[in-house]
Protein backbone atom coordinates (compact mmCIF):
# COMPACT_ATOMS: atom_id res chain seq x y z
CA UNK A 1 0.00 0.00 0.00
CA UNK A 2 1.59 3.82 -1.16
CA UNK A 3 0.04 7.15 -0.48
CA UNK A 4 -2.41 7.94 -2.94
CA UNK A 5 -0.13 10.23 -4.75
CA UNK A 6 2.69 7.95 -5.49
CA UNK A 7 5.05 9.45 -2.71
CA UNK A 8 6.66 7.26 -0.48
CA UNK A 9 5.46 6.85 3.61
CA UNK A 10 7.51 6.91 6.04
CA UNK A 11 9.31 3.35 6.36
CA UNK A 12 7.23 2.82 10.18
CA UNK A 13 3.90 4.07 8.40
CA UNK A 14 4.58 1.35 5.68
CA UNK A 15 5.33 -1.35 8.21
CA UNK A 16 2.21 -0.81 9.97
CA UNK A 17 0.21 -1.24 6.85
CA UNK A 18 1.85 -4.12 5.86
CA UNK A 19 1.13 -5.92 9.64
CA UNK A 20 -2.36 -4.38 9.02
CA UNK A 21 -2.57 -6.24 5.02
CA UNK A 22 -0.80 -9.93 6.45
CA UNK A 23 -3.23 -12.10 6.75
CA UNK A 24 -1.52 -14.00 9.67
CA UNK A 25 1.49 -12.26 11.87
CA UNK A 26 4.20 -13.42 14.18
CA UNK A 27 3.43 -11.69 17.45
CA UNK A 28 6.04 -11.77 20.96
CA UNK A 29 3.84 -11.01 24.19
CA UNK A 30 5.91 -10.18 27.51
CA UNK A 31 5.34 -8.96 30.65
CA UNK A 32 5.96 -9.24 34.26
CA UNK A 33 3.13 -9.68 37.19
CA UNK A 34 2.96 -9.11 40.66
CA UNK A 35 4.90 -12.11 41.70
CA UNK A 36 8.25 -10.93 39.79
CA UNK A 37 9.61 -14.34 38.91
CA UNK A 38 11.22 -13.23 35.26
CA UNK A 39 9.64 -12.38 32.40
CA UNK A 40 6.81 -14.52 30.88
CA UNK A 41 7.19 -14.76 27.05
CA UNK A 42 4.23 -16.26 24.41
CA UNK A 43 5.61 -16.31 20.64
CA UNK A 44 2.03 -16.67 19.00
CA UNK A 45 0.93 -16.90 15.62
CA UNK A 46 -2.44 -14.47 15.11
CA UNK A 47 -4.73 -13.27 13.00
CA UNK A 48 -7.64 -11.41 12.47
CA UNK A 49 -8.71 -9.00 14.94
CA UNK A 50 -12.06 -8.20 17.26
CA UNK A 51 -13.99 -11.24 17.74
CA UNK A 52 -12.30 -12.19 14.74
CA UNK A 53 -9.45 -13.23 16.48
CA UNK A 54 -7.73 -16.27 16.19
CA UNK A 55 -3.70 -17.50 17.86
CA UNK A 56 -1.88 -20.36 18.36
CA UNK A 57 0.65 -20.48 20.85
CA UNK A 58 3.73 -21.67 19.19
CA UNK A 59 6.10 -20.70 22.53
CA UNK A 60 5.77 -20.10 26.19
CA UNK A 61 8.12 -19.66 28.40
CA UNK A 62 10.12 -17.79 31.63
CA UNK A 63 13.06 -15.86 30.96
CA UNK A 64 14.76 -15.54 34.27
CA UNK A 65 15.86 -12.15 35.25
CA UNK A 66 19.72 -11.95 34.72
CA UNK A 67 21.43 -11.34 38.67
CA UNK A 68 21.26 -8.62 40.16
CA UNK A 69 18.11 -7.53 38.82
CA UNK A 70 16.45 -10.50 39.74
CA UNK A 71 17.02 -9.61 43.42
CA UNK A 72 16.60 -5.81 43.02
CA UNK A 73 13.41 -5.65 41.60
CA UNK A 74 11.57 -6.02 44.27
CA UNK A 75 13.28 -2.90 46.20
CA UNK A 76 10.50 -1.11 42.69
CA UNK A 77 6.94 -2.28 45.07
CA UNK A 78 7.87 -0.20 48.11
CA UNK A 79 8.00 3.41 48.27
CA UNK A 80 10.43 3.29 51.11
CA UNK A 81 13.66 1.95 48.34
CA UNK A 82 11.59 2.81 45.09
CA UNK A 83 13.79 5.83 44.63
CA UNK A 84 13.58 8.19 41.36
CA UNK A 85 17.35 6.75 40.57
CA UNK A 86 16.25 3.26 40.87
CA UNK A 87 12.93 3.65 38.73
CA UNK A 88 15.21 5.61 36.29
CA UNK A 89 17.48 2.88 35.51
CA UNK A 90 15.33 -0.32 36.46
CA UNK A 91 12.92 1.43 33.52
CA UNK A 92 16.02 0.34 30.99
CA UNK A 93 17.12 -2.57 32.95
CA UNK A 94 13.87 -4.23 32.70
CA UNK A 95 14.24 -2.95 28.99
CA UNK A 96 16.77 -5.37 28.13
CA UNK A 97 15.70 -8.20 30.51
CA UNK A 98 12.41 -7.89 27.89
CA UNK A 99 14.28 -7.43 24.63
CA UNK A 100 17.02 -10.53 25.80
CA UNK A 101 13.82 -12.83 25.95
CA UNK A 102 12.33 -11.60 22.83
CA UNK A 103 15.55 -12.70 20.75
CA UNK A 104 15.80 -15.84 23.39
CA UNK A 105 12.28 -17.22 22.53
CA UNK A 106 12.48 -16.46 18.74
CA UNK A 107 15.62 -18.64 18.59
CA UNK A 108 13.92 -21.47 21.02
CA UNK A 109 11.62 -21.62 18.41
CA UNK A 110 13.89 -21.88 15.68
CA UNK A 111 13.41 -18.02 14.19
CA UNK A 112 15.26 -15.20 14.20
CA UNK A 113 14.23 -12.04 15.98
CA UNK A 114 13.73 -10.45 12.75
CA UNK A 115 10.79 -12.91 11.26
CA UNK A 116 8.46 -11.70 14.49
CA UNK A 117 6.04 -8.92 13.35
CA UNK A 118 5.62 -6.81 16.06
CA UNK A 119 6.89 -7.25 20.19
CA UNK A 120 3.70 -6.71 22.50
CA UNK A 121 4.92 -5.40 25.96
CA UNK A 122 2.84 -5.31 29.37
CA UNK A 123 6.48 -4.17 31.42
CA UNK A 124 7.14 -5.10 34.96
CA UNK A 125 4.03 -4.05 37.43
CA UNK A 126 5.41 -1.97 39.82
CA UNK A 127 3.03 0.08 41.54
CA UNK A 128 -0.57 1.06 41.62
CA UNK A 129 -2.27 3.39 43.42
CA UNK A 130 -6.41 3.56 43.23
CA UNK A 131 -8.15 6.80 43.64
CA UNK A 132 -9.10 7.45 47.34
CA UNK A 133 -8.21 3.55 48.16
CA UNK A 134 -4.85 4.94 50.33
CA UNK A 135 -4.86 7.66 52.47
CA UNK A 136 -1.04 8.37 52.37
CA UNK A 137 -1.42 8.79 48.51
CA UNK A 138 -3.61 12.03 48.70
CA UNK A 139 -0.89 14.40 48.43
CA UNK A 140 -1.58 16.34 45.78
CA UNK A 141 -5.37 16.91 46.24
CA UNK A 142 -8.04 15.37 48.74
CA UNK A 143 -7.95 11.91 46.80
CA UNK A 144 -5.49 9.88 45.38
CA UNK A 145 -4.58 10.05 41.55
CA UNK A 146 -5.42 6.67 40.30
CA UNK A 147 -2.07 5.47 38.88
CA UNK A 148 -0.15 2.87 37.47
CA UNK A 149 3.19 2.60 37.07
CA UNK A 150 5.18 -0.10 35.00
CA UNK A 151 8.61 -0.40 33.76
CA UNK A 152 10.33 -2.20 31.08
CA UNK A 153 11.33 1.10 28.50
CA UNK A 154 9.93 -0.07 25.24
CA UNK A 155 12.03 1.81 23.42
CA UNK A 156 15.01 -0.02 24.84
CA UNK A 157 13.06 -3.23 23.38
CA UNK A 158 12.62 -1.62 20.23
CA UNK A 159 16.05 -0.49 19.70
CA UNK A 160 17.77 -3.78 20.53
CA UNK A 161 15.04 -5.91 18.56
CA UNK A 162 14.64 -4.00 15.79
CA UNK A 163 10.78 -4.62 16.08
CA UNK A 164 7.58 -2.89 16.38
CA UNK A 165 6.74 -2.74 19.82
CA UNK A 166 3.46 -2.01 21.49
CA UNK A 167 3.46 -0.93 25.05
CA UNK A 168 2.09 0.68 27.54
CA UNK A 169 -1.05 -0.92 27.42
CA UNK A 170 -2.98 0.32 30.72
CA UNK A 171 -2.55 4.05 30.55
CA UNK A 172 -5.20 4.90 27.90
CA UNK A 173 -7.72 2.96 29.84
CA UNK A 174 -6.45 5.20 32.59
CA UNK A 175 -7.01 8.35 30.87
CA UNK A 176 -10.30 7.85 30.13
CA UNK A 177 -11.40 7.03 33.61
CA UNK A 178 -10.63 3.53 34.24
CA UNK A 179 -8.56 1.64 37.05
CA UNK A 180 -6.23 0.53 34.05
CA UNK A 181 -6.71 -3.64 35.49
CA UNK A 182 -7.89 -6.13 35.27
CA UNK A 183 -6.31 -5.06 31.86
CA UNK A 184 -6.46 -8.68 29.35
CA UNK A 185 -10.36 -9.16 29.30
CA UNK A 186 -10.56 -8.18 25.95
CA UNK A 187 -8.46 -10.62 25.17
CA UNK A 188 -9.94 -13.24 27.41
CA UNK A 189 -13.33 -12.26 25.13
CA UNK A 190 -11.66 -12.70 21.60
CA UNK A 191 -10.03 -16.37 22.29
CA UNK A 192 -12.26 -18.03 24.86
CA UNK A 193 -15.85 -16.81 24.28
CA UNK A 194 -18.19 -20.06 23.86
CA UNK A 195 -21.70 -19.34 21.99
CA UNK A 196 -23.83 -22.03 24.62
CA UNK A 197 -21.30 -22.26 27.56
CA UNK A 198 -21.01 -19.15 30.38
CA UNK A 199 -16.93 -19.36 30.87
CA UNK A 200 -14.62 -17.76 33.52
CA UNK A 201 -11.15 -17.72 33.09
CA UNK A 202 -9.39 -17.17 36.70
CA UNK A 203 -5.80 -15.90 36.52
CA UNK A 204 -4.14 -16.68 39.53
CA UNK A 205 -0.83 -15.22 39.27
CA UNK A 206 0.13 -12.84 42.61
CA UNK A 207 -3.56 -11.50 42.51
CA UNK A 208 -6.60 -13.60 41.42
CA UNK A 209 -8.79 -12.06 38.76
CA UNK A 210 -11.93 -13.77 36.54
CA UNK A 211 -12.50 -13.18 33.76
CA UNK A 212 -16.39 -13.61 33.02
CA UNK A 213 -17.66 -14.47 29.52
CA UNK A 214 -21.44 -15.45 29.73
CA UNK A 215 -22.62 -17.72 26.79
CA UNK A 216 -22.65 -15.81 23.44
CA UNK A 217 -21.44 -12.46 24.55
CA UNK A 218 -20.41 -9.66 22.96
CA UNK A 219 -17.84 -7.73 24.45
CA UNK A 220 -20.26 -5.40 26.53
CA UNK A 221 -21.67 -8.83 28.47
CA UNK A 222 -18.00 -9.46 29.90
CA UNK A 223 -16.67 -8.36 33.26
CA UNK A 224 -13.83 -8.69 35.19
CA UNK A 225 -12.43 -7.94 38.00
CA UNK A 226 -9.27 -8.56 41.16
CA UNK A 227 -10.65 -11.33 43.23
CA UNK A 228 -8.07 -11.13 45.86
CA UNK A 229 -4.72 -12.59 46.84
CA UNK A 230 -3.36 -15.70 44.39
CA UNK A 231 0.17 -16.98 44.74
CA UNK A 232 1.60 -13.66 46.62
CA UNK A 233 1.30 -14.68 50.00
CA UNK A 234 1.49 -18.15 49.53
CA UNK A 235 4.78 -17.26 47.65
CA UNK A 236 5.62 -14.11 50.25
CA UNK A 237 5.78 -16.84 53.20
CA UNK A 238 8.12 -19.70 51.57
CA UNK A 239 10.57 -16.78 50.71
CA UNK A 240 10.21 -15.59 54.42
CA UNK A 241 10.55 -18.69 56.22
CA UNK A 242 13.53 -20.15 53.63
CA UNK A 243 15.39 -16.83 53.39
CA UNK A 244 15.39 -16.36 50.21
CA UNK A 245 15.74 -19.70 49.52
CA UNK A 246 12.25 -20.66 47.69
CA UNK A 247 10.01 -18.24 45.85
CA UNK A 248 6.83 -20.15 45.59
CA UNK A 249 5.40 -23.87 47.08
CA UNK A 250 6.18 -26.21 44.68
CA UNK A 251 2.65 -28.33 43.83
CA UNK A 252 1.15 -26.92 46.98
CA UNK A 253 3.47 -29.88 48.65
CA UNK A 254 4.50 -27.82 51.66
CA UNK A 255 1.21 -26.30 52.90
CA UNK A 256 -0.77 -29.72 51.82
CA UNK A 257 1.46 -31.23 54.86
CA UNK A 258 -0.24 -29.15 57.25
CA UNK A 259 -3.79 -28.31 58.27
CA UNK A 260 -6.14 -25.03 58.06
CA UNK A 261 -7.00 -23.03 61.07
CA UNK A 262 -10.29 -21.71 60.17
CA UNK A 263 -9.75 -19.04 63.00
CA UNK A 264 -7.35 -17.24 61.48
CA UNK A 265 -8.76 -18.03 57.93
CA UNK A 266 -12.23 -15.90 59.04
CA UNK A 267 -9.76 -12.87 60.33
CA UNK A 268 -8.48 -13.28 56.92
CA UNK A 269 -11.49 -13.47 55.19
CA UNK A 270 -12.30 -9.97 56.85
CA UNK A 271 -9.83 -7.86 54.76
CA UNK A 272 -11.77 -4.79 53.37
CA UNK A 273 -10.75 -5.67 50.04
CA UNK A 274 -13.25 -8.42 49.69
CA UNK A 275 -16.08 -6.50 50.56
CA UNK A 276 -15.51 -3.77 48.03
CA UNK A 277 -17.66 -4.08 45.17
CA UNK A 278 -16.32 -4.28 41.43
CA UNK A 279 -14.90 -2.85 39.39
CA UNK A 280 -12.09 -2.75 41.77
CA UNK A 281 -8.20 -3.82 41.26
CA UNK A 282 -5.15 -5.07 44.18
CA UNK A 283 -2.09 -3.13 44.61
CA UNK A 284 0.54 -5.78 45.23
CA UNK A 285 0.56 -3.25 48.45
CA UNK A 286 -2.50 -5.10 49.57
CA UNK A 287 -1.04 -8.88 50.16
CA UNK A 288 2.84 -8.05 49.58
CA UNK A 289 5.35 -8.87 52.07
CA UNK A 290 4.05 -6.70 54.85
CA UNK A 291 0.59 -7.97 54.77
CA UNK A 292 2.47 -11.37 54.54
CA UNK A 293 5.03 -11.08 57.68
CA UNK A 294 1.95 -9.64 59.61
CA UNK A 295 0.00 -12.89 58.88
CA UNK A 296 3.02 -15.20 59.53
CA UNK A 297 3.31 -13.15 62.83
CA UNK A 298 -0.12 -13.73 63.71
CA UNK A 299 -0.04 -17.55 62.95
CA UNK A 300 2.53 -17.96 65.34
CA UNK A 301 0.35 -16.03 67.84
CA UNK A 302 -2.02 -18.55 67.85
CA UNK A 303 0.05 -21.00 67.91
CA UNK A 304 0.39 -22.49 64.39
CA UNK A 305 4.03 -23.86 62.80
CA UNK A 306 4.89 -22.27 58.92
CA UNK A 307 3.19 -25.45 57.60
CA UNK A 308 -0.31 -24.67 59.12
CA UNK A 309 -0.13 -21.15 58.16
CA UNK A 310 0.71 -22.10 54.69
CA UNK A 311 -1.95 -24.26 54.41
CA UNK A 312 -4.54 -21.13 55.68
CA UNK A 313 -3.21 -18.50 53.40
CA UNK A 314 -3.41 -21.49 50.55
CA UNK A 315 -7.63 -21.79 51.97
CA UNK A 316 -7.50 -17.91 52.09
CA UNK A 317 -6.65 -18.03 48.47
CA UNK A 318 -9.06 -20.25 47.21
CA UNK A 319 -11.54 -18.99 49.18
CA UNK A 320 -11.58 -15.51 48.68
CA UNK A 321 -11.34 -16.58 44.83
CA UNK A 322 -15.06 -18.32 46.01
CA UNK A 323 -16.78 -15.56 48.03
CA UNK A 324 -15.60 -13.22 44.61
CA UNK A 325 -18.18 -15.79 42.72
CA UNK A 326 -20.91 -15.79 45.49
CA UNK A 327 -20.85 -12.16 45.96
CA UNK A 328 -20.18 -10.78 42.21
CA UNK A 329 -20.66 -13.08 39.94
CA UNK A 330 -22.79 -15.49 40.22
CA UNK A 331 -26.02 -13.27 41.45
CA UNK A 332 -25.17 -11.85 37.85
CA UNK A 333 -24.75 -14.19 35.29
CA UNK A 334 -24.00 -17.97 34.70
CA UNK A 335 -21.05 -20.12 34.74
CA UNK A 336 -21.22 -23.50 33.47
CA UNK A 337 -17.53 -24.14 33.68
CA UNK A 338 -14.16 -22.28 35.61
CA UNK A 339 -10.51 -22.22 33.67
CA UNK A 340 -7.91 -21.93 35.82
CA UNK A 341 -4.52 -20.07 33.84
CA UNK A 342 -0.96 -18.69 35.60
CA UNK A 343 1.32 -19.86 37.84
CA UNK A 344 -1.41 -21.15 40.79
CA UNK A 345 -2.98 -23.24 38.42
CA UNK A 346 0.30 -25.34 38.78
CA UNK A 347 -0.43 -25.70 42.13
CA UNK A 348 -2.03 -28.83 43.33
CA UNK A 349 -3.56 -27.81 46.97
CA UNK A 350 -4.80 -24.85 45.57
CA UNK A 351 -6.36 -25.99 42.76
CA UNK A 352 -8.35 -28.95 44.91
CA UNK A 353 -9.35 -26.25 47.29
CA UNK A 354 -11.09 -24.32 44.80
CA UNK A 355 -12.86 -27.34 43.15
CA UNK A 356 -14.29 -27.67 46.83
CA UNK A 357 -15.28 -24.62 47.06
CA UNK A 358 -16.95 -24.47 43.69
CA UNK A 359 -18.58 -27.40 43.69
CA UNK A 360 -20.39 -28.18 41.40
CA UNK A 361 -19.39 -26.02 39.12
CA UNK A 362 -15.98 -28.10 37.21
CA UNK A 363 -13.08 -26.24 37.71
CA UNK A 364 -10.23 -27.22 34.80
CA UNK A 365 -7.49 -25.66 33.58
CA UNK A 366 -6.71 -23.59 30.61
CA UNK A 367 -4.92 -26.28 28.82
CA UNK A 368 -8.22 -28.31 28.50
CA UNK A 369 -9.38 -25.67 25.84
CA UNK A 370 -6.31 -25.90 24.11
CA UNK A 371 -4.15 -22.89 25.70
CA UNK A 372 -0.92 -23.51 28.14
CA UNK A 373 -1.85 -22.37 31.35
CA UNK A 374 1.37 -20.02 31.43
CA UNK A 375 0.16 -18.67 28.20
CA UNK A 376 -2.81 -16.96 28.76
CA UNK A 377 -1.34 -13.51 30.32
CA UNK A 378 1.35 -12.76 27.92
CA UNK A 379 -0.79 -14.26 25.49
CA UNK A 380 -3.11 -11.60 26.28
CA UNK A 381 -0.69 -8.56 25.85
CA UNK A 382 -0.21 -10.20 22.70
CA UNK A 383 -3.29 -10.08 21.57
CA UNK A 384 -3.94 -6.52 22.98
CA UNK A 385 -0.83 -5.14 20.88
CA UNK A 386 -2.26 -6.95 17.57
CA UNK A 387 -5.77 -5.18 18.40
CA UNK A 388 -3.68 -1.92 18.92
CA UNK A 389 -1.84 -2.08 15.41
CA UNK A 390 -5.01 -3.00 13.81
CA UNK A 391 -6.79 0.23 15.12
CA UNK A 392 -9.22 -1.37 17.39
CA UNK A 393 -10.51 -1.19 20.99
CA UNK A 394 -9.31 -3.56 23.62
CA UNK A 395 -10.07 -2.39 27.08
CA UNK A 396 -13.37 -2.95 28.61
CA UNK A 397 -15.24 -0.33 30.89
CA UNK A 398 -17.21 -3.37 32.37
CA UNK A 399 -13.78 -4.36 34.33
CA UNK A 400 -12.03 -1.06 34.44
CA UNK A 401 -14.77 1.59 35.27
CA UNK A 402 -13.54 3.60 32.05
CA UNK A 403 -15.93 6.03 30.47
CA UNK A 404 -15.84 4.39 26.93
CA UNK A 405 -13.96 1.66 24.97
CA UNK A 406 -10.36 3.37 23.58
CA UNK A 407 -6.83 2.09 21.90
CA UNK A 408 -4.90 0.64 23.45
CA UNK A 409 -1.00 0.67 23.65
CA UNK A 410 1.70 3.05 22.73
CA UNK A 411 3.75 2.15 19.69
CA UNK A 412 7.34 2.35 18.98
CA UNK A 413 8.75 1.86 15.49
CA UNK A 414 10.89 -0.47 14.69
CA UNK A 415 14.16 0.78 14.19
CA UNK A 416 16.51 0.84 10.60
CA UNK A 417 20.12 -1.22 11.10
CA UNK A 418 19.29 -2.36 14.60
CA UNK A 419 21.26 -5.87 14.23
CA UNK A 420 24.71 -4.38 15.89
CA UNK A 421 22.68 -3.19 18.74
CA UNK A 422 21.50 -7.16 19.38
CA UNK A 423 24.79 -7.65 21.03
CA UNK A 424 24.17 -6.59 25.00
CA UNK A 425 20.70 -8.27 24.30
CA UNK A 426 21.79 -11.54 23.31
Amino acid sequence: MRSPAGARLPAYVQSILDYIEKPERLVIGLLSGTSADGVSVVLVRISGQDAGTSAKVIGCETYPYPSPLDRRVFDLFARETATVDRIAQADNEIGEAFAAASIWMAEKCGLSISDVDMIASSGQITYQVIEGQREEHRWLRDKATTAFLVLGNPAVIAERTGVTTVANIHQRDIAAGGIGVPGLTFADWALYAHKTRGRSVHNIGGIANPTVIPAGAAMEDVFSFDSGPGNMIIDGLMFQMTNGEKSYDEDGGFAAGGTVHEPLLDELMEHPFLKVPPPRGAARQLFGHEYTAKVRARGHELGLVDRDIAATVTAFSARSIADAYRRYILPRTRVDEIYLAGGGAHNKTLHAAIVCEMDPIPVLKLDDIGYPVDSREALGVAVIGNETMMGGTANNPNATGASKRVICGNITPSTANSGASQDRAQ
